[in-house]
């Protein structure tokens, strides 16, 4: 038996503008049996922060149970150096053939990581040879996510996230999941994914599942569906600046390797409801709509409109096949379009 145990330990930055690592002063006990069970506690400072853990390893099964709890865990110091594009394995640890396996219950009120800050993070974390998972919820994005996230020791690792969020800033996490930024507002979120890779562009690039967008008082960035005719050229310069209000957006999008596909996604606002079909390439950022835009308010025919390109410049031209679809003569066309537009001018102007 030990019955007092002190550990303090430091590891001090390599580089002059990085943070020290492991800085811990703990304080427990270890009791450890002749059959080869044994448990232990420890709690006091990690990193500067309060924490407690406690564990009790059953020889039997090869397995430790153990539980938690800390105050503030910042691992920007321990992912600093970690790129997105840099190989990713399996931890090493795990992977030893004489390795417990592990189920911990933690709760942490503050993590702080390179992207996000996560709040009142709570759940089970398993380990083992085969698969690394964890359950649980947390405060994050401005509001509520509760799911899974599980990693198989295949070759290359594989993947799979179902998380149900709840009352979030949309932008940020679309920015972090999928690096998309053209979409604000709050709302929900519901995705269930799956991927296998070596890399971030691996990962994205194997992407399959489902993700569920329910966003309200948000915009649409980068054109302004409101007054997009009232350039005359058909083809309309797509520009940051620009966005486009809504009250309502949801979107249903299926993922097969890498490219998400929608039907009938919904933009509603007082002055524009638009429907939208196409797809996104999110590996190569690449997207492809067919929207048609109408005013509410107004018995005006509908634009049909095409986007087509980089999702950061893409470029945005009025769909005048399918507007003059149907129609066998010049003049019919002609005139189609002439009736269209002024009547879209004429709301869309106001």
């Amino acid at each position: 038996q030990l019955p007092d145990i002190a550990l303090s330990a430091r590891q001090e930055p390599l580089r002059n503008n990085a943070a020290p690592r492991f800085a811990s002063q703990l304080k427990g006990s270890l009791n450890y049996r002749p059959d080869g069970n044994w448990q232990g506690k420890l709690a006091g400072l990690f990193d500067q922060s309060p924490m407690s853990l406690s564990a009790v390893y059953q020889r039997s099964n090869r397995h430790i149970e153990a539980k938690g709890e800390w105050q503030k865990l910042n691992l920007v110091p321990y992912l600093q150096d970690v790129s997105p594009d840099s190989g990713i394995s399996y931890p090493a640890l795990l992977q030893s053939p004489q390795a417990p396996s592990l189920a911990l219950d933690f709760s942490v009120d503050t993590l702080q990581l390179p992207g996000p800050s996560i709040d009142n993070l709570k759940g089970r974390l398993q380990a083992d040879r085969q698969n690394l998972a964890f359950n649980g919820s947390a405060h994050l994005y401005g509001g509520s996510s509760q799911g899974s996230f599980v990693v198989t020791n295949t070759q290359p690792l594989s993947y799979q996230i179902n998380q149900q969020a709840t009352g979030i800033n949309i932008l940020p996490l679309l920015e972090d999941a999928f690096a998309y930024s053209s979409l604000t507002g709050n709302g929900n979120a519901a995705f269930n994914l799956n991927a296998q890779g070596r890399n971030r562009q691996e990962i994205i690039a194997s992407l399959n599942g489902i993700l569920q967008l329910r966003i309200q008082n948000g915009a649409w960035l980068g054109m302004d569906l409101n007054h997009v005719l009232a350039d005359s050229r058909q083809n309309i310069r797509y520009d940051r600046t620009n966005r486009t209000p809504f009250d309502h957006f949801t979107l249903n999008s299926r993922i097969i390797d890498g490219i998400g596909r929608h039907q009938n996604a919904e933009l509603r606002s007082n002055q524009v409801h638009m429907l939208s079909n196409g797809s996104t390439d999110l590996k190569r950022s690449i997207l492809k709509e067919s929207l048609i835009i109408s005013n509410p308010q107004s018995n005006a025919a509908p634009i049909p409109l095409r986007i087509e390109g980089p999702v950061a410049n893409p470029s945005i031209t009025i769909d005048y096949p399918s507007l003059t679809r149907g129609l066998s003569t010049p003049e019919e066309k002609q005139k189609i379009i002439g009736d269209t537009l002024k009547q879209q001018w004429n709301w869309l102007s106001r």
